[in-house]
């Protein structure tokens, strides 16, 4: 498997990667994610996402097939009155293509990212998981992720 930087040319890969992880998240929490079976991010704003000084996104390929990607940013948040200055990385996207999981996918592109982090110089590296994703929320703490806020929400009729 090689892990590598997106390019411009990696567009339809990630569409695809990410129709597959909408489709999934359509399911679990319709309320906030529409069913968009093309794909989620449009070319111009794919390219723009790639030009992000502080963003990375890289791409997992297996036999000439992308089989996950992940979308990072490097974050230096200054001190305020309640807390301590940071400097993170935060993982914005990771997904792995629904018949490779349990391959190791997914903890070899947190492994990089985690390289990238410490090269930063960054104290730990984030993400945010939807609480219905319950594989994703196993996978995350089974390598060492553990919960410090959780976001929750009331319908209103």
């Amino acid at each position: 498997m090689e892990i590598r930087d997106a390019t411009a040319d990696d567009h339809a890969s990630i569409q695809m990667l990410e129709a597959e992880i909408q489709a999934q998240h359509a399911e679990g929490a319709p309320f906030i994610f529409p069913p968009l079976p093309d794909g989620v991010i449009p070319r111009e704003d794919y390219l723009a996402l790639l030009a992000r000084p502080n963003e990375r996104v890289i791409i997992a390929i297996e036999d000439g097939e992308a089989v996950g990607y992940l979308n990072y940013e490097f974050v230096d948040r200054p001190a305020n009155y309640y807390k301590y200055p940071q400097k993170l990385v935060h993982v914005h996207v990771l997904t792995v293509k629904a018949t490779h999981r349990s391959r190791g996918i997914g903890e070899a592109l947190l492994k990089y990212v985690e390289q990238q982090a410490r090269e930063y110089g960054a104290s730990r590296v984030t993400l945010e998981v939807y609480s219905f994703n319950t594989g994703a929320v196993r996978f995350y703490e089974r390598i060492g992720f553990a919960p410090i806020t959780q976001l929750m929400s009331m319908p209103l009729e």
